[in-house]
Parts: structure tokens; C-alpha cells; sequence
């Protein structure tokens, strides 16, 4: 059973997308806090709470990370074709390895980004979320 993603993952996955909902600015700005706050979930159940406030501080990136977290709209859509078939594919979760920063692959068509030192993502261990 796969698992539905989290305000965590969002967080993760939201910090390859800033430069496309925000300014550079504002999206520089929000990677920061979320850097830092990812770093103190590690250990500390309150900023999870604060990355969650800091999510749906801006329209934009609340519109974003509400869709991230609900995607039964895309799954409702999916009509399985007659004959054998399997189940919804699961969203691949991808990592940076030398960042740790965690990426979800939406669908097949998505291409992998790369990150912070051109660093290809590599698949987590083969977790579908």
C-alpha cells in the first residue's frame, strides 16, 4: 500500500518549484526557512506545524501544496483499460544525494530535475509514495 504524502514531502518537493511560483526573491527566501525548519523536523515534531504556517503563507504556494497533498483528483480520473491490468501507478520518490532533498515524479511525462550541484536525482530506494 502506498503511502499519501505528507506536509514533509510537500516541503521537500515544493523547493525544486519555487522559482516557478515566486519571485526570486520571495522563492530564495522561502527555500531558506524551509531548509533550515527541515533540518529541525529532523528532531523536533514542532516544525512540522511551522513548515505547515509557512506553506500556506502565500496563495500561490498554498494552491500548490494543496494539490500536492490531494491528488485524488488526477487518481478519480484513471479509468483502467479493459483486460489485465495493475493499479494506479504511485508517484516515484526521488533524492538528492548530496543534498537530501526529496522530489516526487507526478507522472511518466515528468522529467527528473536535476539539483543543487547538478546533481542527477537518484530513485529512494525504490519508494512509491
Amino acid at each position: 500500500m502506498s503511502k499519501e504524502p505528507d506536509i514533509l514531502d510537500a516541503a521537500h518537493t515544493i523547493r525544486f518549484h519555487l522559482r516557478e511560483l515566486l519571485d526570486d526573491t520571495e522563492a530564495e527566501a522561502l527555500d531558506r526557512k524551509l531548509d533550515a525548519l527541515l533540518t529541525k523536523a529532523e528532531s523536533d515534531k514542532a516544525a512540522e506545524r511551522q513548515i505547515e504556517n509557512l506553506l500556506c503563507g502565500n496563495k500561490t504556494v498554498r494552491e500548490w501544496t494543496h494539490r500536492f497533498l490531494n491528488p485524488d483528483d488526477v487518481r478519480k480520473s484513471y479509468k483502467k483499460l479493459p483486460g489485465e491490468g495493475g493499479n494506479v501507478p504511485g508517484r516515484e520518490k526521488y533524492i538528492c544525494p548530496c543534498c537530501n532533498r526529496w522530489w516526487f515524479r507526478r507522472n511518466v511525462g515528468q522529467r527528473i530535475p536535476t539539483c543543487c550541484n547538478s546533481e542527477a536525482l537518484v530513485p529512494a530506494n525504490g519508494v512509491k509514495s
